[in-house]
């Protein structure tokens, strides 16, 4: 991942847009869009953006904020709508953890970590504390998601599972010691972008010097958006059409988004 490969562009004085198309990386050929988030600004401030039970685009439900980026969030069921993984928001619980529906659905690692936002909008990655997510009181914005990939500099053991194991778009989020959070995807599903398996992503984190970083939904789900881009705001390559442009982008539950004040 040289550093010349990258194209590098601003969106916003504190979010640097970096996009590189790989001929060859990880023996194969890859698409990997990345947002540098400065949260240092303090007039920007991540936010969780869902539909309690319909699915929408990533592109409408940030439009509907004024996000500035966003990137499609947690695991959700994609008849009956909602996170399948645990979600607050607003200081109020959304969804909790559907460990009943079976591996098809919901995997317990898809649910070991999560994206969690302070009342002062400080993000921060943290892993399930042992009395349940519920615990976190007094956090008033939760995603869960998972596997999570590193904390605290240390790589989290990963399972030996397809999931995990074969490549995929896989979405991620990353923070650093200097307080910049990193919204990652990577194509897949496509001769022009093979994806990436679990540990391929973790390295992706590690070259950026995250310290902290989890896997969001992938697949079919793996959306990127910037604000006032074409094809309403998508940057990256979403499959959910079984084709390789900007059109094929699929319902979800929420999202991560970027909002400036």
């Amino acid at each position: 991942m040289a550093a010349a490969s990258w194209e590098v562009r601003k969106v916003d004085t504190s979010i640097t847009w970096l996009h590189a198309a790989f001929p060859r990386l990880f023996d194969t050929i890859e698409n990997i869009n990345v947002l540098d988030v400065n949260l240092n600004d303090a007039a920007l401030y991540p936010d969780l953006i869902f539909q309690p039970s319909l699915l929408s685009p990533t592109h409408e439900m940030a439009g509907r904020e004024n996000a500035v980026v966003a990137v499609n969030g947690n695991f959700f069921h994609m008849k009956e709508g909602g996170s399948v993984c645990f979600l607050k928001a607003g200081g109020r619980v959304i969804d909790t953890s559907r460990t009943d529906l079976g591996e098809k659905i919901f995997l317990d690692e898809l649910d070991d970590a999560a994206v969690t936002i302070d009342s002062a909008g400080k993000a921060a990655i943290r892993l399930c504390p042992a009395q349940g997510w519920k615990s976190l009181s007094t956090i008033p914005a939760i995603l869960s998601g998972g596997p999570p990939l590193l904390i605290r500099g240390k790589a989290i053991p990963l399972a030996r599972h397809s999931f995990n194991d074969k490549r995929y778009a896989r979405t991620g989020i990353g923070i650093t010691s200097r307080g910049h959070l990193l919204l990652v995807t990577v194509d897949g599903h496509s001769d022009k972008s093979a994806g990436v398996n679990m540990d391929q992503f973790r390295t992706i984190f590690r070259y950026f010097h995250c310290t902290d970083a989890m896997n969001l939904d992938g697949g079919g789900s793996t959306t990127m958006y910037i604000r006032g881009q074409p094809y309403d705001g998508i940057v990256n390559y979403p499959t959910d059409n079984k084709k390789y442009d900007h059109t094929g982008e699929r319902k979800v539950a929420n999202i991560l988004a970027i909002i400036r004040r």
